[in-house]
């Protein structure tokens, strides 16, 4: 089975046994462009999970399919990889999309929106 990681691993090993540097280069600075995105997407969500008054800890959750799809865990069947991390996280998409803000303060601040 191939995934992503084992395939930029693949280009990172070949690109160091060949000494030819450019493929190593690439997928380092696609690692990072990645870890850029991730980590102010993850960050916008927090945001808008507390204009919910709801924990941020719920954006990490979407994140936990990729995990275990990448270490390749046998122990969980694709029904159940689907009920455990992409339902739910299609219900916090659709939940942040289209639910309103909570009116005034909340427990993480003050409605960013009030005074307009």
């Amino acid at each position: 089975k191939s995934t992503l990681l084992s395939n930029l691993r693949v280009i990172a090993e070949s690109s160091a046994l060949s000494h030819d540097y450019f493929g190593l280069v690439m997928v380092v600075l696609l690692f990072m462009l990645l870890g850029v995105f991730l980590f102010f997407g993850v960050q916008n969500k927090v945001k808008r999970l507390h204009d919910l008054n709801t924990t941020g800890w719920w954006a990490l959750f979407p994140l936990l399919g990729g995990i275990f799809y990448s270490l390749e865990i046998k122990s969980l069947f694709l029904s159940e990889l689907l009920f455990v991390c992409v339902i739910p996280s299609v219900i916090l998409f659709i939940m942040c999309l289209f639910m309103p803000g909570t009116k005034g303060k909340n427990r993480f601040g003050d409605d960013p929106l009030e005074g307009k």
